[in-house]
């Protein structure tokens, strides 16, 4: 059984899909069997990477599933047949979101160092936390620091706030670096500075056991 991946954010913008195509070229060039399934009405996932699978030779299949009801029980079939099944989701909330919340063995919540982010990041762990107590469970989610410079007094004052809110994170923050920001206009592997960025991401959430099927020695 494979690994569902969710991005949620009750804010639009924060980089959603972005996390996942980063993911996805990472994992797919690693000889991952990705599907990344697009619930966005905006669908900037799909075409990505459906281009990224043609140019690059990867096994990365993605398709739409716009119908809230059934999304998570979509991705439960997908997640029998790849390595990791990852779900972008539109920027504002409704109820299928909690089901996608549900049926995601990780949630990854981007949120980049602005006020109104961090609003929607607030918003999207009261849902996470409504679910939870729906459930009777936890949910594995984690804050994704995006477009993260550490010199900035934004930055700063979200990590603080993150921290006396004690929302759990990846160790290891997503830069503001133009490969990473733009890989989903320029369908390019990821190279040189963002690629080792986006290695030492990856090699956190595998250091806190968040990738079960994605062993340490691919990350290279």
């Amino acid at each position: 059984m494979g690994q569902i991946i969710s991005a949620l954010q009750s804010k639009g913008g924060t980089g959603k899909t972005t996390i996942l195509a980063i993911l996805a070229d990472r994992m797919a060039s690693d000889g991952a069997k990705v599907y990344a399934l697009d619930t966005d009405p905006e669908s900037t996932l799909k075409p990505w990477a459906i281009r990224m699978a043609q140019k690059n030779g990867y096994e990365l299949t993605t398709g739409n599933h716009l119908e809230p009801e059934t999304v998570a029980k979509r991705a439960k079939e997908l997640a029998k047949d790849y390595d990791v099944v990852l779900v972008d989701t539109p920027g504002v909330f409704h109820a299928g979101i909690f089901h996608i919340i549900a049926a995601s063995d990780l949630v990854l919540v981007p949120t980049a160092p602005s006020t109104f982010d961090l609003r929607g990041l607030v918003k999207t762990f009261e849902n996470i936390s409504q679910t939870e107590d729906s459930l009777g469970r936890k949910v594995n989610a984690r804050v994704v620091l995006s477009r993260w410079k550490t010199d900035r007094q934004l930055s700063k004052a979200l990590l603080n706030q993150i921290n006396s809110k004690k929302l759990p994170a990846v160790k290891k923050p997503l830069k503001d670096l133009q490969g990473i920001t733009e890989i989903c206009s320029a369908y390019v592997p990821l190279a040189g500075t963002a690629k080792a960025c986006v290695n030492e991401f990856i090699a956190s959430m595998q250091y806190d056991n968040l990738l079960p099927f994605y062993s340490m020695n691919e990350v290279a």
